[in-house]
């Protein structure tokens, strides 16, 4: 992972867990899992990144398609 400078993170390689991405038109989520493989009755969790609450991702009001 990599981070900006003035965050004072050592850029490096760092174990996290296994993440769901579930972008729409303007909102990005993000589930993390526990189990090396996923399952339908598996449990999710919010994502261990910045910029989240709970499992949402602040994109500072864009739309998630203006990103791509």
């Amino acid at each position: 992972m990599y981070f900006v400078q003035k965050l004072g993170i050592e850029n490096a390689e760092y174990n996290v867990p296994g993440v769901i991405y579930v972008a729409k038109e303007s909102t990005l989520s993000i589930y993390a899992y526990k189990d090396k493989r996923l399952s339908h009755n598996m449990e999710l969790y919010a994502g261990p990144f910045f910029n989240t609450s709970e499992v949402s991702v602040c994109l500072c009001r864009l739309p998630i398609f203006s990103l791509l």
